[in-house]
């Protein structure tokens, strides 16, 4: 679990802070990507992030709620709540990226995942 302190930062703060971090994503690309994701996050913060991705990828392609939470390790609470902000409309991003091909499954990474975590 990712720890965040309890004392409060003004709205505005954390919007620039948000604003800062994307600003600075944006501008990696290639494999300088992987470097930089590394330096910036703990090992805890990645894995958790690259699960919530790929719980996201794999509701959206029709995978059960027992078929993530089992492949990812995820208590099906967790896949409910991944399901539902999607139902909601709050993965907009994920979806335009899926729709244009723009994702891990590009270069056929995501496939491979999903069959190891599959078992297929």
């Amino acid at each position: 679990m990712v720890n965040v302190s309890k004392r409060k930062l003004k709205p505005h703060f954390e919007q620039t802070i948000f604003e800062q971090l994307v600003d600075h994503v944006s501008r990696v690309h290639g494999r300088r990507s992987k470097e930089f994701l590394s330096e910036l996050l703990t090992p805890t913060e990645r894995l958790q992030l690259g699960k919530r991705l790929t719980g996201i990828i794999m509701l959206m392609q029709g995978f059960s709620f027992s078929q993530v939470g089992s492949a990812l390790k995820m208590s099906e609470t967790t896949v409910v709540k991944l399901w539902r902000n999607m139902k909601e409309g709050k993965f907009p991003a994920i979806s335009a990226m899926r729709a244009f091909g723009r994702t891990v499954h590009e270069h056929g990474t995501f496939e491979a995942l999903l069959r190891m975590l599959t078992g297929g």
